[in-house]
């Protein structure tokens, strides 16, 4: 039987399917598409296209779709990755059920999440007593714990009631742990909500996953995703954002025991007991060997925690006098100070870095020792037990080389610097300065159809700084960009106030605060409000507390806040002020009435002194070019539009958007970061004209 060209089967299910299966939602989208024949065309021969999709497009059903068919047709698997775990949800619980119905074909998907997001039957079993007939949590908890227990898919984040009873800590304590070590001895494995979504996963033809995780699945060589014919990468102008978060390693007064990347964690010690009780009923001198073994592996962790502690004191008091000052970064309360060999951060750590060596290679001898043993016995051999051993063998000689290259600090390719706050240092990180060439190799993949896309990956049209980042700059990927089918730039009406102080004057939150209340009043509207900084939140939460227009419906993404639950509330306001920092940049929907103002505090800038972006600046001088134009610049503009985008979700809505900062039109480079974002925008003399502007604008609507 011959098949359709893709492409046409693809343009007939958006012309023909789509519109009766979205109803009275549907509206007709030429760039969709566009882009839907662009993807399906990748997907027939194969490589990587690169596709900046405009807001309203409608990107998620125009990848979907082909997907969807090219699977059903071939039985070929594919991978969607996404950047946030709401857009994740969305994509399999809405979109995924939306393509297979305008479709009309049955292809099974699923949602794989990182560990941290399951539950964990152990962990959540020892909170609430099981075996032992009480609980150590609040009866609430308890109560939600034994339902979670009995949920069919273990997602945290889909649980009801999981942002209510579960907090930071408590999240952490029942959820999966990160180290296979800690699984791979536990008797619940066959039930384990983490490894049954993972068997899900691997039996799917299509995985909708993050970026991260996508990450992780190279690094194990394809053991939880699978192969797959098609990468989809969404949200991909994080990508080399989280390549680096990836690839940097760290190590902290933690990493031998308390944290979820620790060697040890508690769960370890029912793993030994059972190692040791299978090899005492073959062997009671064995089963000592075990024990003592076991004893060793305790003796250096406390020998290892003491050399950490004494090494982080040292270190810590050199940051004290100095040691690094002027070569760092951070708000008051933590910096992050850049250091190479031989630095003044290092003075004195030699010997007890030495200790903390010298303890962890023990504690990979101990763990080997236990194993040795564990190998010997029968029934033992091939068993959850012995695999454990074995990740605590690999997990601590792991922990030691990246150690040993943290304290070393002599790789070029990579910056490595501490992290200092409270009593002292904090943490040790190397990152990789330049990842664009594993990424590259990654999104290059011979034989396979490599889809990127976002609503921001050009600048001003030019997809060069983008493919430069992601090793895609050699000529091997095509570009496509297709325009919003809607009229943003008529839609919205920007401002930009001349009367505002600077940025880094004292009175510019002040002044940014009297305004925000003015135009809330003036216009009537809810109004989002776009921070770059924890420190702009919590002021204008003083400043605005106050006022009787705006106090009593402020809200504030302060540190732990669910966002969610901020933007129900805001939603629900009648005339509120939402003020929050980079997850309510982009990855929100507030159409129609729910949001009308948006406001933007001051451009999003990378912090030029951050480790990795000084470095990525200093490469960049180093062959002769421009940071500020090369870096800076192309990734404001990025941001900015990002920003900008949450405010025209459909063709029916419109509003105003306010940038208070008074670069744009007072710089020299403001005008080419203007004319990259908007098209259409009004300069106002003051604060009267602004507020008459925006008033007119919410008349005329």
């Amino acid at each position: 039987m011959t098949h359709q060209p893709l492409t046409q089967v693809v343009l007939h299910t958006l012309r023909d399917s789509l519109p009766g299966v979205l109803g009275k939602s549907w509206e007709p989208r030429a760039g969709q598409s566009d882009m839907a024949s662009a993807v399906a065309a990748v997907i027939e021969t194969g490589g990587v296209e690169v596709i900046e999709a405009e807001t309203g497009l409608g990107k998620s059903l125009a990848y979907l779709i082909p997907i969807l068919h090219h699977c059903r047709r071939t039985g070929a698997r594919a991978v969607v990755s996404t950047y946030t775990r709401n857009l994740q949800r969305q994509l399999i619980d809405k979109d995924f059920a939306l393509a297979g119905r305008a479709a009309g074909v049955d292809v099974r998907g699923v949602s794989l999440m990182g560990r941290g997001n399951y539950l964990c039957r152990r962990r959540a079993g020892s909170r609430i007593g099981r075996g032992r007939g009480r609980s150590d949590v609040d009866p609430g908890v308890a109560r939600f714990l034994r339902s979670a227990l009995a949920d069919e898919s273990g997602e945290l984040d889909a649980l009801a009631g999981a942002s209510r009873y579960l907090d930071g800590a408590m999240r952490f304590a029942v959820s999966s742990p990160q180290r296979d070590a800690v699984c791979a001895g536990c008797d619940s494995r066959g039930d384990c909500f983490m490894l049954r979504a993972r068997r899900r996963a691997l039996d799917a033809q299509v995985v909708v996953t993050n970026h991260a995780l996508l990450f992780s699945d190279l690094a194990l060589s394809g053991a939880l995703l699978g192969p797959f014919d098609v990468l989809v990468v969404d949200e991909a102008h994080h990508l080399e954002d989280v390549a680096t978060d990836f690839f940097s390693i760290s190590y902290s007064p933690r990493s031998i025991r308390g944290a979820s990347q620790s060697v040890y964690s508690p769960e370890l010690e029912e793993t030994v007991r059972y190692i040791s009780a299978m090899v005492e009923a073959d062997d009671k001198g064995d089963a000592r060997e075990v024990d003592e073994a076991w004893k060793s592996f305790h003796a250096a962790l406390d020998d290892a925690e003491e050399h950490t502690k004494a090494l982080f004191a040292t270190l810590g008091a050199n940051a004290a006098r100095g040691g690094g000052a002027g070569n760092g970064q951070g708000a008051a309360d933590v910096v992050q100070v850049v250091y190479r060999e031989g630095a003044p951060l290092l003075y004195g750590a030699d010997s007890p870095a030495a200790g903390v060596s010298h303890a962890m290679a023990r504690l990979e001898s101990a763990a080997a020792a236990v194993l040795d043993v564990a190998g010997e016995c029968k029934s033992l051999a091939e068993s959850g037990a012995a695999g454990a051993m074995k990740a605590v063998r690999d997990t601590a000689a792991e922990t030691r080389a990246e150690f040993e290259f943290l304290l070393s600090a002599a790789a070029d390719d990579h910056v490595f610097y501490a992290r200092v706050g409270g009593p002292g240092v904090q943490a040790l990180t190397a990152s990789p300065v330049d990842v664009s060439a594993r990424l590259g190799d990654v999104l290059e993949e011979d034989g396979r159809a490599t889809v990127l896309t976002s609503a921001t990956l050009a600048v001003d049209g030019d997809f060069s700084f983008t493919l430069e980042r992601l090793g895609l700059d050699g000529g091997g990927a095509s570009t496509k960009r297709y325009e919003s089918s809607f009229d943003i730039d008529g839609s919205r009406l920007v401002l930009l106030p001349d009367d505002v102080p600077a940025p880094n004057d004292p009175a510019f939150l002040p002044a940014a605060a009297g305004l925000i209340e003015d135009a809330v009043v003036a216009g009537g509207r809810r109004a989002l409000v776009l921070c770059t900084a924890r420190g702009q939140v919590s002021a204008l939460g003083r400043l605005l507390s106050p006022s009787p227009q705006v106090g009593g419906e402020l809200f504030l993404q302060t540190a732990g806040a669910s966002r969610e639950e901020l933007l129900e509330r805001f939603r629900g306001s009648r005339r509120g002020v939402l003020a929050g920092l980079a997850s309510f940049w982009e990855g929100i929907d507030l159409p129609g009435a729910d949001l009308e103002l948006l406001i933007i505090l001051k451009l999003p800038f990378m912090v030029p002194s951050e480790p990795v972006t000084r470095a990525r600046a200093a490469r960049l001088e180093e062959v002769g070019e421009n940071p500020f134009e090369k870096l800076f610049i192309p990734d404001v503009v990025l941001k900015l539009r990002q920003g900008m985008g949450r405010l025209i979700r459909t063709s029916r809505d419109s509003g105003a958007v306010i940038i208070l900062d008074r670069r744009l039109v007072h710089s020299r480079y403001g005008g080419q970061i203007l004319r990259a974002v908007t098209n259409r925008s009004v300069r106002c003399a003051g604060r009267e004209d602004t507020l008459l502007r925006l008033t007119e604008h919410f008349r005329k609507e």
